[in-house]
């Protein structure tokens, strides 16, 4: 089977311009290219292209040798990626909060030996999560993707070529082609998350490139005139699809094989000079696509860090970052990428041990630092006390009360999900002593205090999880209510609203998957959670849920404590109440209807003259953009009891009550 000759083309260097522009375009959240992630597709097609080329011709000519092939790799690859992951970890060191630095030095570690795409899928909501954004080594799966293909691929190859006849070569790579386009679209409508991270859905979009080696030879060498034709209609497709795609396109699968035959056919009649050649050949366009593998190692970390610093960039900062992006690939190209590719002369076990073994076993020595010391928290020096409060979280609660007769100590259960859960040291700090009251706590992550609700949540992966463990939780807890003086419902009620698609409230009788359905469900189940409480002669408590902040007032709130920041960070009580507008509504006529029900709104002693904060006396209140931190949540609570008192007060008839503010 014959194959394409092996030369320099200078077109293929213009279509890694368009590559790493699109690329660096999107990820600085513009919105201008809404599609431009395509970039990495065009990557794999060139990618796939280019090295089956060379080791076609090495294995045709009976020159290829495994070890020869992995350790051009490495000096291809390795010293620029060693270097901007040990820089990050400089940076990181002052930035990254331990838990945040832990995570980094692992991903480091990991995609160092091509593993990072499997720790960023099991560890991330998706490439599109906004949180993704701030993870300074996101950007490597990519990279893994393509070291655990040549993993195989090369191995492949030297199989397929002891195949005599071109029959079977030509059927077993299309009926290769058509499985991995399938697992590919499949995967990409049932499991998003694992499509873009993962080889499998991307093995087809390397291999295009791949089969065009040996197609390539066997169509006909285009004329001038068909050239432009189909070049410009391809570059047209590379275009279009940067526009039109978007974070809720199905990808990769068929979308993905738009852009991979576009760029294959690029390629393709790029052989015959023509209108989109010359443009791509253009001197400015071959210069960044002699930097694309340094410049898009270096510009996801810099706009990472400086989004995990800032929040959201502005036009101004951004340009200082694509161009600090530009400098440091600049650098990087000519001082790392390559001396070390062109200039290196060790002999193959030299490069394999300083260039691959000695770092790794500096990011695996860091890593172990790190894990031992949760993360170092002591490089923060006086501030490490208001970094462990950001990322506290709540201990286990006493449910009987030290030194006191028992009929004297008042049992209180607070039930609920993971915002009942982080309002544990806040309801604590509701008693005078530790002899007032005890604090039982059942809490279940995204399991509100509803009887008889079956909540569902539908993953970034595109699975739908049904949660029916929440339901016998919560008839466990209110079939055993002996003993126990207030129930405190809690829970993240705006969530359906708030995470539109992806989480619902249902029922035996209501399985409709829509916001409205569940806010139905919600309000009944709450009418039947609070009869069966009152019913048992205990007094119930429904919980205001606090704001779920943006990105941008989190980051606002870590600048003010530790980098003695000015902004006061105040969010407008107007957003606070279009939240909870829905639930507010559904407390009220339940209130109306329950004279014993208590509603308890923890942001009142927020929220003033229109705005509220989201710190108390300099340390942040949230460890994340909807959970209280445990400090946090105590220093709620100790001006929640300052201003309206203690959760249990005796009046003259000796009746337990509450100091509430008016709702």
């Amino acid at each position: 089977m014959n194959t394409v000759g092996q030369e320099y083309r200078p077109d293929i260097d213009g279509l890694r311009a368009i590559a790493v522009l699109y690329v660096v375009l999107y990820h600085t959240e513009l919105g201008w290219l809404p599609g431009g992630f395509i970039g990495v597709d065009i990557f794999f097609v060139l990618s796939g292209y280019l090295i089956t080329n060379q080791l076609v011709q090495s294995i045709s000519t009976g020159r290829f040798r495994f070890r020869e092939f992995y350790v051009r790799r490495i000096r291809r690859l390795v010293p620029a990626f060693t270097a901007m992951s040990l820089a990050s970890l400089v940076v990181g060191y002052y930035l990254l909060r331990p838990q945040d630095f832990l995570y980094h030095a692992k991903l480091a570690g990991l995609g160092f030996i091509s593993l990072g795409n499997f720790y960023i899928e099991n560890t991330t909501d998706g490439y599109f999560a906004p949180e993704s954004s701030e993870i300074p080594l996101l950007h490597i799966w990519s990279l893994s993707v393509e070291e655990q293909f040549y993993l195989v691929w090369p191995a492949f190859l030297v199989l397929f070529f002891r195949f005599r006849s071109s029959v079977t070569k030509v059927l077993l790579l299309a009926v290769i082609v058509v499985l991995m386009l399938s697992v590919s679209q499949w995967q990409a409508v049932n499991n998003s998350t694992a499509a873009y991270y993962l080889l499998p859905a991307r093995f087809i979009e390397l291999m295009i490139g791949s089969v065009l080696v040996f197609s390539g030879a066997h169509l006909p060498q285009p004329k001038v005139a068909t050239a432009n034709v189909v070049a410009l209609l391809a570059l047209f497709a590379l275009f279009a699809t940067g526009f039109l795609f978007s974070d809720e396109t199905t990808f990769p699968g068929v979308n993905a094989l738009v852009v991979c035959v576009a760029t294959a056919l690029l390629v393709h009649v790029g052989r015959t000079e023509n209108l989109a050649s010359r443009a791509l050949s253009l001197q400015g366009m071959v210069w960044v696509g002699q930097l694309s593998y340094s410049l898009y190692l270096w510009h996801w970390p810099v706009l990472a860090f400086w989004r995990y610093r800032e929040g959201a960039l502005t036009n101004e900062q951004l340009f200082y970052a694509v161009l600090l992006s530009f400098l440091l690939a600049i650098i990087s190209l000519k001082f790392i990428e390559q001396p070390f590719r062109y200039s290196w002369r060790r002999e193959s076990g030299q490069t394999f041990g300083w260039l691959y073994v000695f770092p790794f076993s500096i990011l695996l020595i860091v890593f172990l630092l790190l894990d031992a010391t949760e993360g170092w928290p002591s490089r923060f020096g006086q501030k490490r006390d208001l970094i462990a409060a950001i990322e506290s979280r709540p201990d286990s609660y006493e449910e009987q009360c030290p030194d006191v007769q028992e009929s004297l100590c008042k049992r209180v259960l607070l039930v609920g999900d993971s915002h009942a859960e982080h309002l544990g040291p806040f309801v604590e700090m509701l008693r005078r002593d530790q002899s007032e009251f005890a604090l039982v706590s059942r809490t279940d992550g995204a399991c509100p205090p509803l009887l008889g609700v079956v909540p569902v949540t539908k993953k970034a992966n595109g699975q739908v999880e049904t949660l029916s463990n929440c339901e016998e939780r919560n008839t466990e807890v209110f079939n055993n209510l002996a003993g126990i003086d207030f129930v405190f419902l809690a829970a993240y009620w705006a969530l359906p609203e708030l995470k539109l698609g992806t989480y619902f409230l249902t029922t035996e009788h209501e399985k409709n998957r829509s916001v409205e359905a569940s806010n139905n469900v919600l309000e009944n189940a709450l009418r039947i959670t609070i009869e069966k409480i009152v019913s048992e002669g205990i007094r119930p408590v429904l919980v205001k849920d606090n704001l779920t902040i943006q990105r941008q007032t989190q980051k606002c709130s870590y600048k003010r404590a530790l980098l003695n920041d000015t902004d006061p960070c105040l969010v407008p009580e107007a957003r606070l109440k279009d939240q909870r507008k829905t639930v507010d509504a559904i407390f009220s006529a339940l209130k109306g209807e329950f004279p014993s029900l208590i509603v308890l709104d923890p942001s009142a002693v927020l929220c003033n003259e229109g705005s509220c904060e989201v710190l108390i006396d300099g340390t942040p209140l949230y460890r994340d953009r909807d959970h209280l931190n445990a400090i946090g949540a105590k220093l709620l609570g100790y001006r929640y009891r300052a201003t309206f008192g203690t959760l249990l007060e005796t009046d003259r008839n000796n009746d337990i009550s509450m100091s509430v503010p008016r709702v």
